[in-house]
């Protein structure tokens, strides 16, 4: 259940990573991670990139 609520996080991440410019640190509160490094970490461990590598991979 924890893995499925993790992901859920992460995809709203993603599209706000795409669609807004938000800080990566407010993005991270805003998606429900209390610490913007479990943040950054968690995603690194999903998508293989920091947040930041990632929006700017896809802009």
């Amino acid at each position: 259940m924890l893995e499925w609520i993790t992901e859920r996080r992460l995809a709203e991440a993603r599209r706000l990573l795409l669609e807004t410019d938000m800080g990566v640190e407010d993005l991270g509160l805003a998606c429900g991670f209390g610490d913007p490094t479990h943040f950054i970490v968690q995603f690194r461990k999903n998508v293989g990139q920091t947040p930041a590598a990632w929006r700017r991979s896809l802009r």
